[in-house]
């Protein structure tokens, strides 16, 4: 969400001190996981209103090191493509997207995060899937 690894680790630290600093506030009815994300959340989207970002490149996909060489270069690549199709999808159903597919947290625990209702997170992921399988379909399908 920043576009700089060096950002990333930087605010990935302030994270860390937060939820130090905060566990005393931490409830415990709530998903720890979700607690953490949302703190996260908060520094980067801090982060970003502070510096005036209004987007970003997705980072190439890290892929976990499979024992199949060419299952990696496969994921690999997939990871690219999908990251160059989400260029073209709105930052709010991008943010929706790969909150989805890269943590486990469910469209409820989405909507709390980002201050959105429920109906308009899913609206937002079904937007977006919508917007990938149409460029997928232009630019791989038949023919191409």
């Amino acid at each position: 969400m920043c576009g700089d690894r060096d950002i990333a680790d930087d605010l990935f630290q302030e994270t860390v001190i937060k939820i130090w600093n905060g566990l005393k506030h931490y409830r415990e009815q709530q998903k720890f996981s979700s607690w953490i994300f949302t703190l996260a959340h908060n520094v980067t989207i801090d982060y970003r209103r502070k510096n005036k970002i209004t987007e970003v490149d997705i980072e190439e996909v890290e892929i976990e090191s499979s024992e199949n060489v060419f299952e990696n270069i496969e994921l690999k690549e997939a990871g690219k493509i999908v990251a160059g199709l989400l260029k073209n999808v709105p930052e709010k159903q991008k943010r929706v997207f790969l909150l989805r597919q890269h943590s486990d947290m469910s469209f409820k625990e989405i909507a709390e995060l980002t201050n959105e209702p429920l109906n308009t997170v899913i609206s937002q992921m079904n937007y977006a899937v919508k917007k990938i399988r149409k460029q997928l379909k232009g630019s791989y399908g038949p023919g191409k």
